[in-house]
């Protein structure tokens, strides 16, 4: 009813820390992710106007962003909205 735990209970656990690590992590928004040729990718904007698709290793998500683990540089800005019609324009 309270929702302790108990002596001997068995439970699963993530624990997640603020401080203490010196590697980077980087998320972006779960919209800004999309799969071509099996392949998690994001759009990255070169310019206003550019954008390149980029391939992306997934690490943990926390619901509303994921984390990239390798293929993205920090400071590059990844496309959020609009990425499905990009998409459809890479099959045309």
């Amino acid at each position: 009813k309270e929702r302790k735990l108990r002596p001997g209970q068995a439970v699963t656990a993530e624990i997640h820390i603020k401080h203490g690590s010196n590697k980077p992590v980087t998320f972006v928004p779960e919209e800004a992710i999309t799969i071509i040729d099996g392949q998690p990718t994001v759009f990255v904007a070169d310019t206003p106007t550019s954008v390149r698709t980029v391939p992306v290793e997934l690490g943990k998500t926390n619901g509303s962003e994921q984390q990239i683990t390798s293929g993205l540089k920090p400071g590059e800005q990844v496309v959020s909205q609009g990425v499905f019609e990009l998409k459809s324009e890479l099959f045309r």
